[in-house]
């Protein structure tokens, strides 16, 4: 009897460890797609698992009042456990829909499987069907939103074009064709030397685009310069930095990775101040740190370091140390200097606290007290003495009268 509910037990698990294997998984499990436009377009993806080794076929099909809309990536696709696919589905509703919601699924199938095992056994897949529930909600208002992202520039050789690249993303319903401004400023930020307004590549309503722009570097001499890089519809803009180099030149690039120093500290405690700079450049650099410590907006002191080699791939470390003689929010700012250029200016903060009793004070103060303690004690003590002896002569006196 024990043998046999052993016997049972086994393959229980071997029922449920087959089963199991062979599970089917979409993630996200329903779609949701607000206010596209009539005649519009909109985009999601899904992920499409199955929890077997086997390699197995799966089947979408559109089903419900806006199948006809419907459309994917790939209508047929092979995967496994090991090799999951990224479906898009998109829709597209006909111009003449009213507004409203509507909803529907998307049906994934995966065919029966019979594959034997090592030991001539069957596992037994039977056909899996998996529902993706999608509701589409259909507007005739139009509207315009994005977000824009990762902006970027390289450093180019005299001559050839800047590229710059930003990733867009249309929030809105309508097709975008964003709208970029470049602003390039000289080294010290100070000159404006050239801007440039170009209309980027369409965008369809919920795609993400890489969009790059090229600008022409000849008639930029060969040093630093910085841009401001702007996506107008998107109301988002990013600093950037870029060189013109000599042909073959070598291209020299650094980076603060940050200021540190103690965040809470007391008046008149020192406290070090470190500036981790990384150099990330194809050679060596000489390099040095300028910076200001301020204190409601007044500068209280200047930082300068010495010079020092960064080797390439390196990072280095200036070290300052402070002692805060007022309370209150002190900012400390500066960029590292090198090779003919500077980096973004980096910032950090030091809270500085009125400094509290010294204990070494408050010793003092302690033997203090007690030693006025005894003197008072003492005094009291002979006065009272002399007090009483006067008090005694008096009596002694008229006792012998």
């Amino acid at each position: 009897m024990k043998i046999r509910i052993l016997f049972s037990f086994l393959i229980l698990i071997i029922l449920v460890e087959t089963t199991s294997a062979a599970i089917l998984g979409v993630s996200p499990g329903n779609l949701n797609y607000e206010r596209v436009l009539r005649g519009g377009y909109a985009e999601r993806n899904i992920r499409v698992t199955f929890g077997s080794d086997e390699l197995v076929m799966v089947s979408l099909e559109p089903r419900g009042q806006i199948s006809s809309w419907l459309n994917f990536s790939q209508s047929e696709f092979e995967i496994s456990k090991e090799n999951s696919q990224l479906i898009t589905v998109s829709v597209s509703p006909p111009e003449d829909m009213p507004n409203g919601n509507y909803t529907g699924y998307l049906r994934l199938f995966v065919d029966a499987i019979d594959s034997p095992t090592e030991d001539g056994m069957a596992t037994g897949f039977v056909k899996t069907v998996l529902d993706v529930a999608i509701l589409v909600e259909v507007t005739d208002i139009e509207y315009v939103d994005c977000r824009a992202r990762n902006f970027y520039v390289e450093s180019v050789e005299q001559g050839d074009d800047i590229v710059f690249s930003v990733d867009v993303l249309n929030k809105g319903n309508i097709r975008l064709k964003p709208l970029v401004e470049i602003e390039i400023w000289d080294n010290e930020m100070l000159n404006l030397i050239d801007t440039s307004s170009i209309r980027g590549e369409e965008i369809t309503p919920t795609q993400e685009k890489k969009l790059s722009f090229k600008f022409p570097s000849r008639y930029l001499d060969k040093m630093q310069y910085w841009a401001e890089f702007s996506v107008i519809e998107c109301l988002a803009s990013d600093f950037l930095t870029f060189d013109i180099l000599e042909p073959g030149e070598l291209r020299a690039k650094g980076i603060i990775k940050g200021i540190y120093t103690t965040l809470w500290t007391e008046v008149r405690e020192t406290v070090p101040i470190e500036i981790e700079f990384e150099n990330i450049g194809e050679k060596n650099v000489v390099a040095r740190f300028k910076g200001e410590i301020s204190l409601g907006g007044r500068i209280i002191r200047l930082l300068e370091s010495e010079e020092i080699i960064v080797p390439e791939s390196g990072t280095e470390n200036f070290t300052f140390f402070f002692t805060p003689e007022d309370p209150g929010r002190h900012i400390i700012t500066g960029r590292v200097f090198y090779d003919k250029k500077k980096t973004f200016e980096s910032a950090a903060i030091m809270n500085v606290e009125k400094r509290g009793v010294d204990p070494a004070f408050l010793t003092l103060f302690i033997y203090g007290i007690a030693i006025l303690t005894l003197i008072f004690l003492i005094y009291s003590i002979r006065k009272e003495k002399r007090r009483y002896l006067k008090k005694f002569e008096f009596l002694l006196k008229k006792h012998e009268k």
